[in-house]
């Protein structure tokens, strides 16, 4: 039998290449002139790969490639549909990609084929599984998977559109000046599913959908000051008037918001029903879950004076008035409190005709909103106000509603 002997070994980094020097402990017996053995080089730090670009970031501005880095030289490998892959969640697609690689610096490189694949506001899974490995011949220490959205940018509009095969709705920023990057989800939402919310209305479960927004921190934002319109499609593939396979007539159809504070419907402002084009537009400040219903309009002053938001902050948003004249009329509005101290006069002998009236009405009059001041430009304290609408028709009928608003900061 042959003896066995004790060796060191050390190694040493010469570019790419590792020289290993052996040196024997004990003094090697005359005649043994043939030796066998395996010499193993272990790493004990596991072979990985990180990206700054997507490591804890869930949302990314629009990227000219994927980089990421390995903490040691890999091996040039032949890429599979498996090894390397970008997914496109919605679809569960597979992307096509270029891969290239910096082996000085162990970094690899992940540009799509077609300069589009990145789509704003898409949302893509990356994945470097196992196989990929370091010179050495060792795999990755593990799957690596990595999720992310890609932002709006704020310096041009976009219009983000969700559909399925009952409906669509369309989100529309280009009217909007933004101070930060934002990504938009919107995802259809079972109206049966919302228990213990009453509705307003017959509902339209196939155009209920939930709109979230975020900023490039991850942050969702659910008021914006400037009004942001909403866009729902309907179908009258028919042009009867009425949604198709249902009996609801379109011109009774309006955009309700769910207020998840008060688990309530809500109606965040006019809504315009396009026969035409079969939509149905709202301009909205807060975001939550939206649905339209068939809601049959009020033929009576009393109900149908409403105000949203309410309570509002007037620091950060107007409250915004609508209400339904049966005739021709003399109109005035005004707020005051509790004890009946006059605090702001917001319509004063305004003619209007018969109809709907509300600030998204088309060349409506500014006054049909309060921003929070009173007359000396002075926003009011905290509390509730009323505001009493007073309506002279032209046969001389009068008729005055008085609702209460509160202001919260």
């Amino acid at each position: 039998m042959g003896n066995n002997y004790y060796i060191e070994a050390k190694y040493y980094n010469f570019g790419d290449t590792v020289y290993a020097a052996v040196i024997p402990y004990d003094y090697i017996q005359y005649g043994d002139t043939y030796f066998s053995g395996t010499v193993v080089i272990n790493d004990p730090s596991p072979f990985t790969v990180a990206s700054s670009m997507l490591d804890n970031k869930n949302y990314i501005n629009q990227p000219a490639a994927l980089v990421f880095q390995f903490n040691r030289k890999y091996s040039r490998l032949t890429i599979d549909t498996d090894s390397i892959v970008l997914y496109n969640i919605k679809d569960s697609r597979k992307m096509d990609i270029k891969v290239s690689f910096d082996n000085t610096n162990s970094v690899l490189y992940c540009t799509p084929v077609y300069p589009d694949t990145f789509s704003v506001l898409g949302s893509y899974s990356m994945v470097l599984n196992s196989q990929i490995k370091d010179k050495a011949g060792n795999s990755l220490n593990r799957d690596y998977r990595w999720e992310f959205n890609i932002l709006m940018n704020r310096s041009s509009g976009f219009i983000k559109e969700f559909s399925n095969s009952l409906g669509r709705v369309t989100v529309n920023f280009n009217e909007v000046r933004l101070d930060k990057d934002l990504y938009i989800a919107v995802n259809d939402v079972d109206l049966n599913s919302l228990s213990g919310v009453r509705r307003p209305g017959t509902g339209v479960p196939f155009n209920a959908y939930e709109i979230e927004i975020y900023d490039n921190g991850g942050n969702k934002m659910e008021y914006f000051d400037t009004a942001i319109p909403v866009v729902f499609y309907y179908y009258d593939n028919d042009n009867d008037g009425y949604i198709d396979g249902t009996n609801i007539l379109e011109q009774n159809l309006k955009i309700f918001r769910l207020n998840p504070e008060k688990n309530k419907w809500e109606l965040p402002g006019l809504s315009t029903v396009d026969p035409v084009n079969n939509t149905i537009t709202a301009r909205v400040h807060y975001f939550s879950i939206y649905c339209i219903m068939e809601y049959t309009t009020v033929t009576n002053l009393k109900d149908s004076f409403i105000n949203f938001p309410n309570p509002f902050n007037p620091y950060r948003e107007t409250t915004k008035f609508e209400y339904l004249l049966k005739y021709d009329a003399t109109v005035n509005m005004r707020i005051f409190t509790l004890t009946g101290e006059p605090v702001r006069n917001l319509l004063e002998d305004l003619e209007q005709t018969a109809g709907q009236h509300g600030i998204q009405t088309i060349g409506e009059d500014i006054g049909l909103l309060w921003d929070g001041k009173n007359e000396d430009g002075n926003t009011v304290e905290n509390g509730v106000y009323f505001c009493q609408l007073m309506v002279i028709y032209k046969n001389g009928v009068s008729e005055t509603v008085i609702k209460k608003i509160a202001v919260v900061k």
